[in-house]
């Protein structure tokens, strides 16, 4: 391998397999358990440098332990993007279904009231870019019948007792195929278009299409610094975030789009102000949505560590709906 971490993403094409041997490549079925469908790669063995992570660190009574894994790495790189893009497709809705089991009211109206919408293309696109961010969030795990001669460790308190995890290499470069491949070109085209739809003539044309797409995007935001509080407790980290660099730009861009929501056509108003809906020409869907999660924030659905806390549920998606708004200031 020739990337030494997911760091250096400029070179990340070249990540590709040293291959060692004759030993034909093994396709793998990888799952992260939110679909019963599995993602089918097609891998190599190879010879591993130095610098490539070859185990998977857990803590015993506070004492690091390994779990180790055979050198293998994905055989091709453009293929496996395919691969990945068709199992996206293939399982954008169960995903979805189920991060929302046990979701916040006003998020399953929201994004149930998305997936009727998709056909917007800023919804679509928003929807996409929140299902690649898991794809890169939760541990990829073998399923298949070929585990790469890898089994279930014999300790109970160890992670990978019940389940079986990709190779690290592997993990890696699912994360860079995503990265690069599928969320910055789909960062571009949102921004772009939102770019286009915030500076109309008029505020109320597209103000339900673009409110879907931030709200996806908040939320992404909120799910994204959940797992890294995960990550922080799961390594043992001495430190409130894994990343903290990520975090401050994570947090910076979620301020920018709640400044522009709420600034560029004060867009909390169908929220605080219902006589709207007797001048507007809106859809009978978008009047029923918006009295539904009137009714929600009357019966406050927002409130304790969702107002106070970054990585909670809410914490930035409510602030969508908040009449005099103001960036909330946060220290990480």
């Amino acid at each position: 391998m020739e990337d030494e971490g997911p760091g250096k993403q400029a070179i990340w094409k070249h990540f590709a397999v040293r291959r060692i041997g004759n030993e034909s490549s093994r396709v793998v079925e990888l799952s992260q358990n939110w679909t019963p469908k599995v993602l089918k790669l097609r891998l190599d063995r190879y010879q591993p440098k130095d610098t490539d992570k070859q185990y998977y660190s857990w803590f015993n009574e506070g004492v690091e332990q390994h779990y180790r894994t055979p050198a293998y790495g994905i055989e091709n790189l453009g293929m496996a993007c395919s691969s990945i893009e068709g199992f996206m497709r293939d399982n954008s809705e169960a995903y979805i279904e189920a991060h929302l089991n046990h979701a916040a009211a006003i998020t399953r109206k929201t994004f149930q009231t998305a997936q009727e919408n998709k056909h917007l293309p800023l919804v679509e696109r928003a929807l996409k870019l929140w299902v690649g961010c898991r794809f890169i969030e939760e541990p990829w795990s073998i399923v298949g019948t070929d585990s790469l001669g890898l089994t279930h460790h014999p300790n109970p308190s160890c992670p990978y007792h019940t389940k079986i995890p990709v190779p690290p290499i592997v993990d890696l470069q699912i994360d860079l195929i995503v990265i690069n491949e599928i969320l910055q070109p789909e960062i571009k085209k949102i921004l772009k278009m939102l770019k286009t739809m915030l500076e109309s003539s008029d505020p109320w044309n597209n103000w339900f299409e673009i409110y879907l797409a931030y709200f996806i995007l908040l939320n992404n935001v909120e799910l994204t610094m959940a797992h890294d509080a995960w990550f922080v407790k799961r390594n043992n980290l001495k430190r409130k975030y894994s990343n903290k660099n990520l975090v401050d730009t994570i947090m910076g861009g979620a301020t920018t789009l709640l400044t522009c929501f709420h600034y560029a056509h004060q867009g909390y108003a169908p929220f605080t102000d219902p006589g709207l809906e007797e001048t507007q020409d809106w859809s009978q869907e978008m009047r029923t949505y918006l009295r539904e999660v009137r009714a929600l924030l009357k019966e406050g659905e927002v409130g304790g560590d969702c107002v106070v806390e970054p990585s909670r549920e809410l914490f930035w998606t409510s602030q969508l709906m908040s009449g005099g708004w103001r960036p909330v200031v946060l220290v990480s």
